[in-house]
Parts: structure tokens; C-alpha cells; sequence
């Protein structure tokens, strides 16, 4: 029960090489390196079904024409 929660990213260490060493381009592993996912994982008991639920929403950068910094939650 301990891991029932939402847990956010707060880093990576080397992952642009690992994207590298699996033959992902440059501007994929830029936008790769941008995102910022949160996890949420929770217990699920419907009567039926019972397990855990896992979800992921990435939180996206995004410089625009006129400069201004936009984010969007996918």
C-alpha cells in the first residue's frame, strides 16, 4: 500500500545516451529529455475485478513562435 500514491519525475541520469545507444534521433530524445510524467497508482475493487491501476500523465513544454512558454497535461 505504500506505492498507492501519485508520484511525480524529479530526474534522469543519462537517459539521452540510453535513448542514443536504442538508435533514437536527436530531436526525439530534445523532446524526450522535455517531458515530465506523473504516475498514479491506485487499487481498484469494482465488486468484479480487483488489481491495480497505473496511470501516466505526461506534463509537455513548448516554446511558441512569439516566444511565450506554454504547457499542456496529456
Amino acid at each position: 500500500d505504500s506505492f498507492l500514491a501519485t508520484w511525480k519525475f524529479e530526474s534522469s541520469d543519462n537517459f539521452d545516451n540510453y535513448l542514443k545507444a536504442l538508435g533514437i534521433s536527436a530531436p526525439l530524445r530534445k523532446l524526450a529529455g522535455l517531458t515530465s510524467p506523473t504516475v498514479t497508482i491506485k487499487k481498484v475493487d469494482d465488486g468484479k475485478n480487483s488489481g491495480l491501476l497505473f496511470g501516466v500523465k505526461l506534463f509537455s513544454r513548448k516554446i511558441l513562435c512569439d516566444n511565450r512558454r506554454s504547457g499542456e497535461i496529456s
